[in-house]
C-alpha cells in the first residue's frame, strides 16, 4: 500500500484536476484576477502584462538579460464562436507585436 496506509487510486488528483479546470473556465474569476490589485500582486510574478504592450516590454528587459519568453493568451477557453475570433484575434496581435518589437518571444497555443 502507499505510505500512511492510504490507497492511490488517483482520485484525488482527478478531483483537482477538474477544480482547476472549472475554475479555469470562470469568467467571474477571471474578472477577480485582472481587476483586483489584490489578486494582481499575486499574479504579476508569473503574468507579463494585461496588455500586449506590457507583456512585449516585460519580453524586451528578459532578452535583454539574455532570456527569451513565450507569450500566453489567458483566456482562450472558448465555447462559442465569436469567443474563438476574439481569441484568434488576441493571438494575431501578440505575434505582430512580437514581430514589430523585434523580440525574441513565441506564443503559446492550446489546442482542444
Amino acid at each position: 500500500g502507499a505510505p500512511g496506509g492510504r490507497a492511490r487510486d488517483g482520485a484525488a488528483p482527478s478531483m483537482m484536476r477538474q477544480l482547476l479546470l472549472a475554475l479555469s473556465r470562470s469568467k467571474r474569476l477571471a474578472r477577480f484576477m485582472t481587476e483586483s490589485r489584490l489578486a494582481w500582486t499575486g499574479a504579476k510574478r508569473f503574468i507579463a502584462g494585461r496588455t500586449v504592450g506590457e507583456s512585449v516590454a516585460v519580453v524586451r528587459t528578459l532578452n535583454a538579460d539574455g532570456l527569451a519568453a513565450t507569450l500566453d493568451y489567458l483566456g482562450e477557453n472558448v465555447t462559442t464562436l465569436p469567443e474563438a475570433a476574439a481569441s484568434a484575434d488576441a493571438y494575431i496581435e501578440a505575434i505582430d507585436a512580437i514581430r514589430d518589437a523585434g523580440i525574441h518571444s513565441g506564443v503559446s497555443l492550446k489546442l482542444g
